[in-house]
């Protein structure tokens, strides 16, 4: 079995003349903010052979940098495609308009594609709620045996733990873990940092970081990691083309393999950079001839990082472009759909941290900013009575966000996504006496929930039809 690194957490898998595609990345960007966009990272050229006589299509879930339409309409629509049961309806929908034919996967399903036996497994039920319905994927090789897991920006399938534990499956010979950690440098407020806490202590809190979160990848993520030899790590591969600082810090994941290696001697980890090839485990030393540096675009990006440390200022940045909508009416309608959501926010397990605090009126805020004239206003939400109060300041209220308006406005109504603004028009804040996890504790994580295509699938059809409109189908 061959598999080939094409950017991100998109693969080529091969045995003999079947070959597969896995979430298709073959361009330079995705998403969809049409004004910046996010570029994969390191930049690459794809050529037609990677995606040229494809066999079949593998889909683990919707987000934009694991489906991407215009990387769709490249393949031929004979190739079939396959997604797990929990998809979202607008996906297949989508495809379907494509002219592709969709066919949906159990947990634990087997199909066969030519030299390959495929089965699909329904990511851990204790993931993020916003990658709850993703699939993950165990290839088999019919000619000799071996075995690949790629576990797809989820915990590790607990169906698939306990066919390798009730000994239904053989352990895989190596396993392709995401690691989506995207450390920003210092300056920047990453889309998950606590601003109640000053950025230095907000690192210190969180130790040595980069060791850290490989440690957590290759230790504690699954006991059935931590049982491997042979690990792969790639993901991450990504940065918003609105960011002044260029790439983040641990996208490459060549340098972070360098770098654990030594850590784990007992391992053999390997970090994909786009273009590397796999044969039944071993990195072979020719690079796909289908997949180039860009080497333009690396420089650029190489400059502007060293530009931004020479004068690392960055701010909440606006995505969107101005509009006919104002400031004022772009705060009330945000404030009015998130009221419209006040069972999904009790119902939650943020919701549950708000109730904690004993205080209905004054426990979360939301700081909207003017992002042509950077006027601020502040609204204090009331959970008990589902209303919001405009306030002076938030210095005592312990959970809030800060976002650009009118980026928030278009993520409410439809028009980009909340992944669009992650990271630059958007930030939080929560309490640190509670804890620092900010996947339980920050705000963005909720929102992340409540603004995820799984509760607005209505936007997110929107957002495809759109997007098929613009494409010129082959």
């Amino acid at each position: 079995m061959e598999y080939t690194f094409i950017g991100h957490q998109s693969w080529l898998i091969e045995e003999g003349n079947t070959k597969i595609l896995l979430d298709p990345l073959l361009e330079d960007t995705f998403g969809f903010d049409q004004r910046y966009g996010i570029e994969v990272v390191p930049p690459r050229i794809v050529g037609e052979g990677i995606y040229k006589d494809i066999d079949a299509i593998l889909l683990s879930h919707e987000h934009s940098d694991h489906f991407h339409l215009h990387s769709l309409n490249k393949i031929s629509r004979k190739t079939p495609v396959y997604v797990g049961c929990l998809t979202i309806q607008p996906l297949i929908d989508a495809v379907e308009k494509l002219g592709f034919t969709v066919h949906k996967l159990k947990s634990r399903e087997k199909i066969i594609i030519g030299g390959l036996e495929i089965s699909a497994y329904q990511a851990h039920p204790k993931t993020v709620l916003w990658e709850s319905r993703v699939y993950q994927f165990l290839f088999r090789s019919f000619k000799n045996n071996y075995s690949l897991f790629i576990a797809v920006d989820a915990l590790i399938s607990k169906d698939f733990e306990q066919d390798i534990y009730n000994k239904d499956i053989p352990q895989p010979d190596s396993i392709l873990i995401s690691n989506n950690s995207q450390i920003p440098p210092k300056g920047v407020t990453g889309s998950l940092d606590n601003l109640k806490i000053p950025e230095n202590e907000n690192r210190a809190r969180m130790g040595a970081l980069g060791l850290r979160l490989v440690k957590g990848i290759i230790i504690n993520y699954s006991d059935l990691v931590h049982d491997l030899e042979h690990i792969i790590l790639c993901g991450g591969g990504f940065m918003k083309t609105g960011d002044t600082f260029g790439e983040f810090m641990m996208s490459n994941q060549g340098k972070v393999a360098q770098l654990a290696a030594p850590l784990f001697p007992d391992k053999k980890i390997d970090g994909a950079v786009p273009g590397m090839v796999f044969r039944n485990g071993e990195l072979l030393e020719e690079r796909s001839i289908n997949i180039s540096e860009n080497i333009e675009r690396s420089i650029a990006l190489k400059e502007k990082f060293l530009n931004f440390l020479q004068c690392p200022e960055w701010n909440l940045k606006a995505v969107s472009e101005s509009s006919l909508f104002s400031f004022q009416e772009c705060c009330e309608k945000i404030l009015s759909e998130v009221l419209s959501k006040h069972h999904q926010i009790m119902a939650s397990e943020f919701g549950r941290i708000l109730v904690s605090t004993g205080n209905p009126n004054e426990c979360f805020a939301l700081t909207l900013i003017d992002g042509n004239t950077k006027l601020e206003k502040n609204f204090s939400y009331n959970w008990k009575t589902n209303n919001w109060k405009e306030i002076g300041n938030v210095e005592n209220i312990p959970f809030g966000i800060r976002a650009i308006a009118l980026d928030f406005f278009y993520v409410v109504i439809g028009k980009i996504q909340i992944w669009d603004i992650a990271g630059l028009a958007v930030s939080s804040w929560y309490d640190p006496v509670l804890g620092n996890n900010p996947i339980k504790y920050s705000p963005m994580g909720f929102i992340y929930s409540l603004f995820g295509e799984h509760f607005n699938t209505n936007h997110f059809e929107k957002l495809c039809n759109e997007q098929i409109k613009e494409i010129s189908i082959v």
